[in-house]
């Protein structure tokens, strides 16, 4: 309500039957005085008070009443208005004072000010209302450095989106403040100001970011359930390969086993050499099974660190001598030219000379299996207090992609089951085992199919135990 309408409503509500009483004298007083003037200047002969006289005063009188009656109305009227314009203040003051959101009113047109801010501001920020009021500069100081150029940018040019801004409260802490407000614009319709509203979503940034870094760990945990679910699958693949393996390498030789046996038993042969004959069978069928068998025993030891080493010391020359004359029997059997090469000098290697020999066997049995035809290569070197034992071969090699699973068990190049070669697929999971628990290590490599494999066994010239 302006003043002059303050002015008005306490003339009215204070003064109402004065206010009457005055218009019925000077009307009254308005009417006789004209008639006595105008008769004053009439010639001819009037009474007074005439009719026209008593008609005004009753009009006077009449309006008098209305005018009473009209002014104690509108000034009851004006009365309750603002009553309830007193009462929706008080509770808009109180809204204002209680809402944990900030309500401002903000203009920059000449100098930057505060029309309004709510008293909430106290509990986000840390500083009064009055210090706002007093350095409203305080609104920009307060935003985060990182954020200052957009915040300002913002309140030239507000919309009613909301946005979202970093500032730093008194005792220095990060908070986070939403805000959406609306332009105040003069009459020519140049932005003058913002008003509007900010609330503090610190609580609910950190749990955006609490659910963003759980969600996050919801992919990685999904990645590693897929992943371990892929691995379970491969696993359950070389189970069934490797519960095919054994049983088609047990089945083989225990068929002939008891093949041969049965022979014998109903004496199916026709003389001694024959017999002898059947008996060598037998005995390398049986010492396939009991290979195959120690095999399996042995990984066991070796995963469960329970294999037992015998360390000695032992000419390094003797140990390829073995070898030597391992491959030249291996070579009278096939079209294969197997060549060694030592080193000249006398050297002493403290390891287990029965698992080297044994590792060092096996790799040469498969370059001989995997090699039909060309050659194969074994060499030993010394590489400062180290011996590196070379088999080279020109065989069938081995596809990239496979190369990385050749030392897991149960795991063969080819896995198939009409794979043209034999065996459990553990055999170069042991010769590693070995190798590892002697301190040394053995690499595989292959440039691809039908191109050769390399196979480099290394061990210390002192092995740990």
């Amino acid at each position: 309500m302006n003043n002059q309408g303050k002015q008005l409503y306490d003339l009215l509500k204070r003064f109402p039957i004065k206010i009457t009483m005055l218009y019925v004298f000077f009307g009254s007083l308005w009417i006789i005085a004209s008639d006595i003037v105008v008769h004053g200047f009439q010639d001819y002969n009037r009474s007074f008070p005439n009719v026209e006289v008593y008609k005004g005063l009753f009009f006077i009188f009449s309006t008098g009443v209305l005018l009473f009656l009209m002014t104690n109305y509108y000034a009851k009227r004006i009365e309750e208005t603002e009553k309830a314009l007193l009462k929706s203040e008080e509770s808009f003051r109180l809204f204002v004072e209680n809402a944990e959101d900030i309500l401002f009113r903000f203009i920059f047109n000449s100098k930057p000010a505060f029309l309004f801010i709510s008293p909430s501001v106290e509990n986000i920020t840390g500083h009064s209302p009055k210090y706002f009021y007093a350095y409203p500069e305080l609104l920009f100081e307060l935003i985060h450095e990182e954020d200052r150029e957009e915040f300002k940018s913002f309140v030239l040019h507000p919309n009613h989106q909301t946005h979202y801004f970093r500032f730093i409260n008194k005792e220095g802490s990060l908070k986070h403040l939403s805000l959406r407000a609306v332009p105040i614009n003069n009459k020519q319709g140049e932005i003058i100001g913002i008003e509007g509203i900010a609330r503090d979503v610190t609580e609910r940034k950190m749990h955006e970011s609490i659910i963003a870094k759980k969600n996050e760990e919801l992919k990685i945990y999904a990645t590693h359930l897929e992943e371990t679910n892929k691995k379970l699958m491969k696993l359950e693949q070389i189970k069934n390969e490797f519960l095919a393996n054994v049983s088609h390498e047990l089945r083989t030789p225990l068929n002939a086993v008891l093949g041969f046996s049965q022979l014998i038993k109903e004496g199916l042969f026709e003389d001694p050499d024959e017999l002898l004959e059947f008996i060598n069978i037998i005995e390398k069928n049986g010492t396939d099974l009991l290979t195959i068998i120690d095999d399996i025993l042995t990984l066991s030891k070796l995963e469960s660190d329970k294999l037992d080493l015998t360390i000695s010391h032992f000419s390094l020359q003797d140990i390829l001598q073995e070898l030597r004359d391992y491959v030249e029997g291996q070579a009278l059997a096939s079209s294969l030219t197997i060549t060694t090469h030592s080193i000249e000098k006398e050297v002493i290697i403290k390891s287990d000379y029965g698992k080297v020999r044994e590792v060092l066997r096996h790799l040469l049995r498969n370059a001989i299996k995997f090699t039909e035809e060309g050659q194969i290569t074994v060499k030993a070197d010394l590489v400062e207090d180290e011996v590196l034992f070379s088999i080279i071969d020109t065989g069938i090699g081995i596809d990239p992609e496979k190369q990385a699973l050749l030392f897991q068990k149960f795991v063969q190049a080819d896995g198939t089951s009409t794979r043209k070669f034999g065996g459990l697929g553990i055999g170069l999971t042991i010769c590693q085992l070995t190798i590892h628990k002697l301190s040394g290590k053995i690499e595989i490599y292959s440039d691809g199919l039908n191109k050769g494999t390399k196979v480099y066994v290394t061990l210390p010239l002192v092995a740990k135990k």
